[in-house]
């Protein structure tokens, strides 16, 4: 057996080739190696599902993102990486229904940290949403869900950008 302390190298070790230095296929073989030993672990499960994205395998990845849930049940990023692979396979309801879980979540328990600690998971679960609710054929709505996601943001580039799409569209 390897020890907990190698296994959690392995994911530092595939993190940064993955998202550091670029190399999602190597960064995938390193995060293979560490869940081989522990397989239920979620923080390496939630990485793998990340690398599955940046190599466009979203099925795998939602795999990954729902054993997490299924875990940690209050996993934010994980949902929110869910809803962004969810809008990645047009899958727009479902992409909506798990971000609006998320943000209820993440409402739910927020007295419990400073301000500000969920906002990068926050920006993603906004953005998500209104990218699918604008798929669906709904851009006012879309455009007044990122506006109340930068009242509460309001430095967001995250947010900023997609709102700017948006208002740059003809109707």
């Amino acid at each position: 057996m390897v020890p907990t302390h190698r296994v959690d190298k392995y994911i530092e070790l595939a993190e940064w080739l993955a998202f550091s230095c670029a190399n999602a296929p190597l960064g995938f073989e390193w995060i293979e190696k560490a869940i081989a030993h522990e397989p239920d672990n979620a923080e390496a499960l939630a990485i793998k599902g990340d690398i599955l994205q940046q190599l466009e395998r979203y099925e795998e990845a939602l795999i990954c993102y729902d054993r997490v849930l299924e875990m940690v049940p209050e996993a934010v990023d994980a949902a929110a990486e869910k809803a962004q692979a969810l809008c990645s396979l047009e899958r727009w309801q479902d992409a909506i229904e798990t971000a609006d879980d998320a943000l209820e979540s993440i409402a739910l328990r927020e007295e419990e940290f400073e301000l500000g600690f969920w906002q990068p998971t926050e920006e993603v679960l906004y953005d998500a949403k209104a990218h699918a609710i604008y798929e669906l054929g709904n851009r006012e709505l879309a455009i007044a869900i990122l506006e109340e996601a930068l009242a509460r943001y309001p430095d967001s580039e995250t947010l900023k950008e997609p709102l700017r799409q948006l208002l740059s569209e003809t109707e």
